[in-house]
């Protein structure tokens, strides 16, 4: 039985981290397109270190105030 609930936290944790991912690049685009290169998302990105070193990878500052994850492009595209 531990398998099975060990498989089904393992499912939800890639879909919450695909969720996640959407979340930001959705947003992004959006403040991207009006002229912004920083956006504050609600939630926090931690949750999912690989995501945030792939954040970080494209060129973005990522930093954390309570409750929210903020990434910055400035100069980065």
């Amino acid at each position: 039985m531990d398998d099975f609930a060990d498989a089904i936290l393992t499912v939800h944790e890639a879909n919450r981290k695909q969720q996640m991912w959407e979340y930001f690049f959705t947003r992004f685009k959006e403040v991207d397109a009006s002229g912004r290169h920083s956006m504050r998302l609600a939630g926090d990105f931690r949750t999912f270190p690989s995501l945030v070193t792939q954040i970080e990878r494209l060129g973005f500052r990522v930093t954390y105030e309570t409750g929210f994850t903020c990434f910055n492009w400035q100069g980065v595209f």
